[in-house]
This record gives structure tokens, sequence and C-alpha cells, in this order.
């Protein structure tokens, strides 16, 4: 593992021990009933995950009768489009597996209009809450979290180019909504080409989906080799869109990194810290007589042979005696 993947697994590493610790404080802070009600929540979470992992066939048998009543509902797709919709506002979590299931139901890229749409939606509305009334509530979510942090110090100088590049990092999507509503120099009709710019992403979530469906649908009757193919297709897809998300995420914290620096520097050199500094304290009036005194260079010294200083030594040394013993 080369040293900028070990960096990159460290600072994930350290941000979910950071979110514990947050999410830990706020559970601990919440009444006695509330704690119970969200272990519930967790316990049930956890016990679907396991019994859809021992009984895939029957969840994935189960999905494809759902998705089949689900296409037939007129506006069914505007499930699809809520589910998504909702997922875009912070804290929400929930947004890649709303694609996904757009994808399940609708296939590809029949998914992928609806996708895009509620993205485009969500994300403004998260975008202009997260500026108006929400813009405390994100402030405590990710006002110290230095991915965003440096992706903010990127934005502040770069242009739409980087914006769109952020759209595809992979940070929590709801999360980046309300972090890019808290820059100002972002305006609205920016967020929104940016954020559709970004939408072919969704075209692997889609996939995913669709290669699900598929192997819901089919069940045994579907031969090994098309499994496999499946299944091969969906690991390529997801694989390219973190390797690119990996990519362009690295990329701009770089451009993150060597903008610190640059203003580290441009900092330095206004407080002096990078060359001369104007602290010395102005040379005493006494101390300068002195040091012009113990100088080899005088005035007085070298007139002399001009001439016009002859008159200080015009008297012999028999002379200087005698006033010496008058005095």
């Amino acid at each position: 593992m080369s040293s900028g993947a070990q960096g990159w697994v460290r600072d994930q590493w350290k941000t979910y021990l950071r979110w514990s610790e947050k999410m830990m404080a706020a559970f601990w802070k919440l009444s006695l009933l509330h704690r119970a009600l969200v272990v519930f929540v967790i316990l049930l979470g956890w016990t679907f995950i396991i019994l859809s992992i021992l009984y895939s066939e029957a969840f994935f048998a189960w999905l494809a009768t759902v998705s089949k009543s689900w296409r037939e509902i007129p506006g069914g797709w505007l499930i699809a489009f809520m589910l998504i919709f909702v997922t875009s506002v912070p804290p929400i979590v929930g947004y890649s597996t709303a694609n996904t299931i757009a994808g399940f139901v609708y296939g590809f890229p029949m998914g992928w209009p609806i996708a895009a749409s509620a993205c485009i939606i969500g994300s403004l509305t998260a975008f202009m809450a997260c500026r108006t009334v929400l813009s405390g509530h994100v402030n405590k979510l990710i006002g110290n979290d230095h991915r965003f942090v440096a992706l903010g110090q990127v934005l502040r100088r770069d242009g739409i180019l980087y914006l769109t590049g952020i759209r595809f990092c992979p940070l929590p999507f709801s999360l980046s909504n309300g972090f890019l509503a808290t820059i100002p120099s972002i305006s609205p009709l920016s967020f929104v080409i940016s954020t559709a710019l970004s939408t072919p992403k969704l075209l692997i979530h889609i996939f995913i989906g669709s290669r699900l469906a598929i192997i819901a649908e089919q069940g045994d009757a579907m031969p090994l080799r098309d499994k496999i193919v499946n299944y091969t297709g969906m690991i390529i897809g997801g694989a390219i869109g973190a390797a690119a998300g990996y990519i362009i995420y690295r990329r701009t914290m770089a451009r993150a990194d060597e903008l610190a620096r640059e203003e580290a520097n441009i900092n330095a050199a206004e407080e002096g810290a990078a060359g001369y500094e104007d602290t010395d304290t102005l040379m005493d009036p006494e101390d300068a007589a002195d040091v012009m005194g113990d100088d080899d260079v005088s005035l007085w010294d070298n007139q002399g042979d001009d001439g016009w200083g002859d008159a200080y030594d015009d008297e012999d040394d028999t002379t200087k005696l005698t006033k010496l013993n008058k005095d």
C-alpha cells in the first residue's frame, strides 16, 4: 500500500473515531426512553441485514415482487424521487441506497432521469435550507471536520471546475450539500450547475440496482455464468466509481494543501517571519556617540593635514606644563 493510500486510510479512521465519539456523546445526552428507542432501531437494522444475508434468495424474490408492483403504480416514480430528495438533506443518510433502489425498480438507464432530477432538486433545497434555517445545525455537524475545512480552502480560491470535482468526491452526500452552503462565494446557480454536471456518477448506482433486479427476478433460473457476469459487472462498476472518486478527492486535497502552504507563506511574510523583522529598538543617542568616539575615522584627527584643525594644537608642550603647574 502506497504512502498516499495509507494516509487516506489513516484519515478515514481518525474521522470515524471522531464521529463515533460525537455520536456516543449525543447518545448519552438523550433521555432513557430515547436511548432505548435508538438501541431498538439499531438492533432491528442489524437483524434485517443478517436475515437478508441468510435468506438472500427469498429476500431478492420479495424485492422483485415489490419492484414489479411499484412500477405498476401510477406515479410510482415519485416514491423513488422522494426517497432521493429526502436523503439529500443533512443529516439524513441513505442517499446511495435510494439511488440503487431507483435502478432496481426502473432499470438501467431508465432509473437515471429520476435519480438525476431528484438529486438536483433535493440538493438545491438542502443548499438553501442549510444557508438559512439549518445553518447553525450544519456548522455543528461539519465545522470541525478537516476534510470540509480543506475543501473550503479550495472553493474560496478556485471556480466551478473544482466545485464539480468535489461533487464527485466520496463524501456523505447530504453533509456535502450542507457544507457547500456554508461557503458564501458559492451561488445557488453555480451549485446547481456543478450538481447537474456530477449526476453521471449516479449511473453506477443505477447499473448496480438493475443488475440486482435481474438476479432477483430470475433467481435460481439464471445460469451460473450470467450470475458471475452480473456480479462482476457490479463489482467493476463500483470499483470504477470508487477509484474515480478517490482520485478526484486526492487531487482536490492536494490542491487544498497547496493553498494552505501559499497562505502560510503570505502570512509569514506579512508578519516578518520569512525575512527581516523590524523589531530592533533604536540605539540610544549616548551609545551612538560612544560608538562614533571609538571609530577610527574621526574628523578632528584627520583634518590636521589640511591645516584647518591646527588651531587646537598650536601650543607647545612647555606652555601646557606651565599651565598645569599654575593650576
